[in-house]
């Protein structure tokens, strides 16, 4: 993972953040994550 100039995570970082999150989550916290991952892409 690499961190851009203005300090956020790259846009496909921050997909394979939320991912590996998600993978060993339970299931209230993986929704939750998807959620997150989903506005973030919306947002970029």
């Amino acid at each position: 993972m690499e961190w851009q100039l203005d300090g956020e995570l790259a846009k496909n970082d921050w997909i394979a953040l939320v991912d590996r999150l998600q993978q060993v989550e339970g299931d209230v916290n993986s929704l939750e994550l998807a959620r997150l991952g989903q506005s973030q892409q919306d947002f970029l």
